[in-house]
């Protein structure tokens, strides 16, 4: 091909690229949602009644660096799951599973989430597996993927509760043995309530990857998806998301 063609075929192809990015970029609004699950650490309000934590604070450091406005918000973990369902909102971070991997697409890994065990310090009995609870009341967290075996395990007595702080306090009220929880969420509520001499962790259940998610029914899924993965990752090599 003579020079001249080559160097038109290279200018078309490089005009193509650069309109094809243009275009990702006008398809984003000048805001998106994000839901934060009302959890603390992880989701909370402040003092000032606005939106904290750890999930929160990564939020905003991905909006600063995608130079995109988020509309932070927060809600029950249930009702993240619905919203993202049927595109109320665009964006969440939570642990992978079946359930959320139907209705919201990986955007990229942002951290690793265990789930522990939990019982009294006057609960001496050893803990290896779930089989060694069975048949002692296990109170958990709805709408948290926990591992398979804790799901199809058939000798637990499992009661569901709205968040860990309910399920502290039914530990030390007796009304439960065992506790099933995020690792970060139970050691926040035991050093801000002061009560760590009262609970103590009892076996690792699972750890699980974490990743930022894209409502698949969010208008400006595409456009994210090709602008975010990248963001994070420049992030975590700065070592800005751990």
């Amino acid at each position: 091909m003579p020079i001249g063609c080559r160097w038109a075929a290279c200018l078309f192809f490089s005009a193509c690229v650069l309109s094809f990015m243009s275009s990702a970029k006008t398809t984003l609004p000048n805001k998106v949602s994000f839901v934060v699950m009302n959890a603390t650490p992880y989701g909370f309000y402040d003092d000032d009644k606005q939106p904290a934590g750890i999930v929160v604070d990564i939020a905003k450091l991905i909006s600063a660096r995608a130079g995109l406005e988020f509309d932070i918000y927060l809600v029950p973990t249930l009702r993240i799951y619905k919203e993202l369902d049927n595109g109320t909102t665009d964006l969440s971070m939570l642990p992978t599973g079946d359930a959320i991997d139907n209705i919201a697409d990986r955007v990229a890994v942002i951290s690793r989430m265990s789930s522990v065990v939990s019982t009294l310090k006057s609960n001496n009995m050893p803990v290896h597996s779930l089989n060694d609870l069975a048949g002692k009341r296990v109170g958990y967290v709805g709408g948290i993927n926990y591992h398979e075996s804790f799901k199809v395990h058939k000798s637990l007595i499992k009661v569901p509760m709205l968040t860990t702080q309910t399920g502290i306090e039914m530990l030390l009220r007796e009304r439960i043995d065992y506790l099933i929880s995020s690792e970060r969420t139970l050691a926040y509520q035991l050093t801000s309530k002061r009560i760590s001499d009262s609970v103590k962790f009892a076996y690792e259940l699972s750890s699980t990857e974490t990743y930022l998610y894209v409502s698949k029914k969010s208008p400006s899924r595409d456009a994210l998806m090709s602008l975010l993965p990248e963001v994070v990752a420049q992030l975590h090599s700065e070592n800005k998301i751990e």
